[in-house]
């Protein structure tokens, strides 16, 4: 037990999220399209979503905050519930209601929004998260003789000034790391371009904050949630990191800053959260300024070195061309993603599919090909799922009469690999986990629980007590807020 925790923990890097009995969960989308789009030009409409019961929304085009004042604001939403953009280039739309605010950034680029010779100023933001990533590493070292625990326990070490203090602890069959940042305070270096040139350069982060991370024994799982700093730079780092392996492996950090220490370079207007994505830190979305070319011609939009007649996704730089489903068009912008993620009634656990059996995670994360299964036609009435990161079926092992382990296998065909999608309505129908799993080869139904263990019983599917542990919802592209399969 303690070799396999003691991997789980190799991958327990700083990171921030909420902490709760469902796990990190993936923020809620108030903005459609989402944050880092390009529009085709001046005027385009963003609706804003998921805030049907706020009867009052205010808002701000001019990256001003919004002042709720009890809902007496200038710029109140209509019944429309969409902003229009206002200029071309980059725009930071902010809304406020009782209980929350949020952003995003949209950049316009159209014929009409001819693009401008005038000379540029990059953004500080990706220096701060690259120097922010390196900064977590080493704080981290300076723990536990930069050996990673053994067992759950707390562990504190003295930052270049300030505390930091790690925790620890089990929950089922997850490892839960929570680290206390208290004016901890560290200098890095990192390489930086300075008039045409990179040089190296040093920065002295001073962060504030508690960051947490979820993994399994297999060191797989996510990161999130945000931390101050001060210092060299002034601003704020959200971490959304996916964790493969035990490093990182996927997801992005958004920087937003109001004071920089570079020359060249400015923060993104109005401290606007930009974010960049791991591994080479490029600007999501290719929103970012760069210099202005001879010129100003273009025959590559999203600057990701794949001209626009040859690019699956021209818009969104996607050096990768990865396209899961086929269908021609990127992932990176393809509004149909060719996977689901299924997500389990109790504790809103995913399944994921581990080294030698698949788990339920309280930790949901759709950007983790571990949790991404290609649904496709099995037969009549039944459907397979492919696993994304390992390419198995979905499938279980077992005697005749059970129990059996629901596993992943190479695909073959086999009922054991064909599921029956039932509507599930005992207890009451669910439309967001409106089906159970039925396995066509044995009569039993996925089930999970707490622990992360999903398996099947025979003739367990009508059994009374364990509805919310068999309904699952099959959300396409892990977009949990929009309503998923329905039988």
């Amino acid at each position: 037990m303690n070799n396999r925790f003691a991997s789980a923990i190799l991958c327990l890097t700083l990171a921030s999220c909420h902490c709760g009995s469902s796990g990190i969960e993936p923020p809620m989308q108030h903005f459609d399209p989402p944050s880092a789009t390009t529009l085709p030009e001046e005027g385009s409409l963003v609706s804003v979503i998921n805030l049907d019961d706020e009867p009052v929304i205010c808002f701000t085009t001019d990256g001003t905050a919004p002042d709720w004042n009890g809902g007496d604001c200038p710029n109140r939403l209509d019944a429309n519930r969409q902003i229009a953009v206002p200029h071309c280039g980059f725009n930071l739309i902010r809304i406020a209601w009782s209980t929350g605010t949020d952003e995003a950034s949209y950049v316009v680029e159209s014929e009409d929004c001819k693009e401008s010779c005038t000379p540029v100023l990059p953004w500080s933001n990706g220096a701060l998260v690259r120097a922010f990533a390196l900064w977590q590493d080493e704080i981290k070292c300076k723990m536990n003789g930069c050996e990673n625990p053994a067992a759950t326990g707390n562990w504190s070490a003295q930052c270049d000034t300030g505390s930091v203090a790690w925790n620890v602890s089990l929950n089922g069959l997850r490892a839960v790391s929570t680290f206390t940042f208290d004016a901890c305070a560290h200098a890095v270096t990192i390489d930086v371009e300075e008039g045409g040139t990179t040089v190296a350069r040093t920065f002295n982060l001073v962060v504030d904050g508690q960051l947490l991370q979820d993994t399994d024994f297999s060191g797989n799982g996510n990161e999130g949630g945000t931390v101050t700093v001060s210092g060299d730079f002034t601003g704020t780092v959200t971490s959304r990191i996916v964790i493969k392996n035990k490093k990182r492996g996927g997801g992005s950090f958004e920087a937003a800053c109001s004071a920089d220490p570079l020359e060249g370079m400015e923060c993104a207007p109005s401290s606007a959260k930009i974010a960049y994505d791991f591994p080479d830190w490029s600007c999501h979305g290719g929103i970012c300024p760069v210099s202005a070319v001879a010129g100003c011609e273009k025959s590559d939009v999203d600057s990701d070195t794949i001209v626009d007649a040859n690019d699956n996704c021209p818009e969104h730089p996607n050096t990768d061309q990865a396209d899961v489903d086929g269908d021609g068009i990127g992932d990176a912008c393809d509004d149909a993603p060719g996977f689901v993620v299924i997500r389990f009634k109790t504790n809103n656990r995913c399944l994921l599919a581990g080294d030698d059996k698949v788990h339920s995670t309280s930790t949901c994360e759709p950007a983790d090909p571990l949790q991404q299964w290609q649904m496709f036609p099995d037969g009549d009435d039944a459907f397979g799922f492919r696993n994304l990161a390992n390419g198995e079926c979905l499938s279980q092992s077992g005697i005749l009469a059970g129990p059996w382990t629901v596993v992943t296998d190479p695909c073959d065909g086999s009922d054991k690999q064909r599921w029956m999608l039932e509507r599930h309505d005992q207890g009451g129908f669910d439309e967001h986990f409106p089906i159970r799993l039925h396995n066509v080869a044995n009569n039993f139904c996925a089930y999970t629980d707490f622990t992360g263990n999903v398996f099947g019983t025979v003739a367990n599917c009508g059994m009374w007590g364990t509805e919310s542990n068999q309904k699952v919802g099959l959300y396409y592209g892990g977009a949990f807020d929009t309503l998923p399969y329905q039988p």
